[in-house]
């Protein structure tokens, strides 16, 4: 078997969750298992080896019930995937000296100029602040350590919560058998949440952390997923 076709069987078979419980042994997972998983009709990927395009190809089809198939040749929405692709190109820059990680962004910026603030006053707006608050991914797997937390506290955090700048979207939060699960909301998708803490989680599937935050009375009334997006209860 050639190097390629080792990559090749690694890409649809050998797949790895974002995080890993220190300890426990994880089988690799298919590709195939994964789109089924999160309910994805189809995907394209390629490997790009020496700024040349070394293996192309699709999985599924185009839509959910469709007949058509995805092939190494379909278009799909960029979207958030544009973030690693930029996130390269910016430490490119970096690396030879054009732009500085942590010098304020108004010096490089030409058509337009990140206002002046009562935050920018204190903190200017920097390369690698841009790069925390859109999730540039260092796709870095964490090895995490389950907390010993009492099953009971989780009945405060049972309940229906949403995003407060997307109101549509959300998650549940229910507890079953001394676990908790996050499902998301309408999508359905359904995550197991272990404790790092009392009041921190984390699920295998996702790099972001889950934090309840108590309010004095120790109720719950909001989530954040992450370090900038907020829920709040609803039910």
């Amino acid at each position: 078997m050639t190097d390629l076709e080792n990559e090749i069987q690694a890409v649809e078979g050998g797949l790895l969750t974002a995080n890993h419980i220190q300890g426990r042994s994880q089988q690799p997972l298919k590709l195939s298992e994964r789109l089924a998983h999160y309910r994805v009709p189809g995907i394209g990927l390629a490997l790009i080896q020496q700024d040349e395009i070394a293996w192309a190809a699709g999985y599924g089809h185009l839509e959910a019930g469709g007949d058509a198939s995805v092939t190494g040749d379909t278009l799909f929405q960029a979207a958030s995937i544009s973030k690693p692709v930029i996130a390269m190109a910016a430490l490119r820059l970096v690396q030879e000296g054009v732009l500085d990680l942590d010098a304020d962004v108004n010096r490089v910026l030409r058509s337009w100029q990140v206002p002046e603030n009562e935050h920018t006053q204190t903190h200017k707006v920097t390369l690698r602040g841009l790069a925390r608050v859109c999730g540039w991914p260092g796709f870095q797997r964490e090895i995490k350590t389950i907390a010993h937390v009492d099953p009971a506290v989780y009945a405060r955090y049972e309940g229906r919560y949403r995003f407060a700048e997307a109101p549509d979207w959300g998650a549940a939060v229910v507890r079953e058998n001394d676990h908790l699960v996050w499902q998301e909301l309408p999508a359905g998708l359904r995550y197991e949440l272990y404790p790092e803490s009392e009041t921190v989680f984390f699920s295998l599937e996702s790099p972001q952390r889950v934090t309840f935050v108590r309010a004095p009375d120790g109720s719950v009334t909001t989530v954040l997923f992450g370090e900038y997006e907020r829920l709040e209860r609803v039910g």
